[in-house]
């Protein structure tokens, strides 16, 4: 059973609001890069193709956001690097690298 695009949603703003410093434009690109993103990895002969699309756009417009307060000292982690550099990342791993995200800002 596949949950509902408003389900979704509902998981990927609860994450955000980890991110007191993330304003809405930025919300709404990661939104918008989650309805974008393929549902299954691409297979290797697909990844050129992808890479001209709305999709690779949307991915590329949010994967430096930073997890991190702006001016704050020390380094920075990026969505990109705990996606583990993916460039192609599917729904379901936006989900769990925003989970991941979330986790850490709120220290668990």
């Amino acid at each position: 059973m596949r949950m509902s695009t408003t389900v979704f949603a509902d998981i990927i703003t609860r994450h955000l609001d980890a991110f007191k410093f993330v304003t809405a434009d930025e919300r709404a690109l990661v939104h918008r890069a989650f309805e974008l993103a393929p549902s299954e990895p691409l297979p290797g002969e697909a990844f050129a193709a992808y890479l001209g699309t709305a999709a690779a756009a949307a991915w590329e417009a949010i994967r430096y956001l930073p997890l991190s307060e702006p001016n704050r000292r020390g380094y920075t982690l990026t969505l990109d690097e705990l996606a583990g550099g993916e460039c192609a990342p599917t729904q379901r791993e936006l989900l769990v690298v925003l989970g991941r995200a979330a986790d850490i800002m709120e220290g668990i």
